[in-house]
């Protein structure tokens, strides 16, 4: 049987970050795949980085229909999402679509890496982003955050830290909750003076530089600077740690 994976994620037009991507798919174990390529969930993305660079991206439709060209009889869509949200039911959407219109190709999507109400899913990550945590040093691990009801696994993500015995580690998001003030107010109850500020991103685009470890007024660098605190900059992604990409990308469906 011909196999096909495609690589998603919210995408980027950070060419730095572009590449982190590329490196991503090159890193894969492609041996049983007849072909392997990313796409972006994200139109507005993929549209500026057409116009500013001229680079193409398919979208998840479109890359199942490239795929389907070739005759790949079996498609596995790996996310790069941390949590279940907007971007993930959308993603099961385009899915479902394609399949109540044709038999074939078989076409399943892994779990992104957080999932609801999986206590053990939390945990088997919490294991493969060693490389970035520790018990050590207060840390404060930034997501991008959403609106969407899948937030709630940032919430549950933190209480598996603590029951794993991080309870030097902090859970924020750029957009949404658990936000920066409270965040803050959790450091200065504990009289914290010293901490790490640790994106939780698959990849460090335009978007997360500036609102994270640049010294623009409004990043949270920035505001925890004035905050009083110490801060201490990790720029490593989550694409970065190849446990991480293997955990996703061998996810059961």
């Amino acid at each position: 049987m011909k196999k096909g994976l495609i690589v998603l994620s919210n995408g980027t037009a950070d060419l730095e970050a572009l590449d982190r991507y590329n490196q991503v798919v090159e890193n894969i174990d492609t041996s049983k795949y007849a072909e392997v390529f990313k796409a972006f969930a994200s139109d507005k993305i993929i549209g500026k980085l057409k116009t500013r660079h001229n680079i193409s991206i398919p979208n998840l439709r479109e890359g199942i229909e490239k795929l389907i060209k070739i005759d790949v009889e079996d498609i596995t869509v790996a996310t790069l999402f941390l949590i279940e949200g907007k971007e993930y039911e959308d993603a099961e959407h385009v899915i479902k679509e394609f399949t109540k219109q044709n038999s074939k190709p078989n076409i399943n999507i892994t779990h992104a890496a957080l999932i609801l109400q999986d206590k053990e899913r939390n945990y088997e990550f919490i294991d493969k982003i060693s490389p970035i945590i520790n018990k050590e040093e207060e840390i404060i691990l930034v997501a991008h955050g959403t609106s969407h009801p899948a937030q709630r696994s940032y919430y549950e993500f933190q209480k598996c830290l603590r029951d794993k015995g991080y309870d030097n580690i902090h859970i924020g998001t750029i957009e949404g909750e658990p936000s920066f003030d409270k965040i803050v107010n959790q450091l200065k109850n504990r009289n914290i003076k010293r901490v790490v500020l640790q994106p939780l991103l698959f990849v460090l685009g335009f978007h997360g530089k500036k609102d994270l470890i640049t010294d623009n007024p409004s990043s949270w660098k920035s505001r925890l600077i004035r905050e009083g605190f110490e801060v201490i900059i990790s720029d490593k992604s989550l694409s970065e740690i190849k446990e991480v990409v293997d955990f996703i990308v061998n996810s059961q469906y």
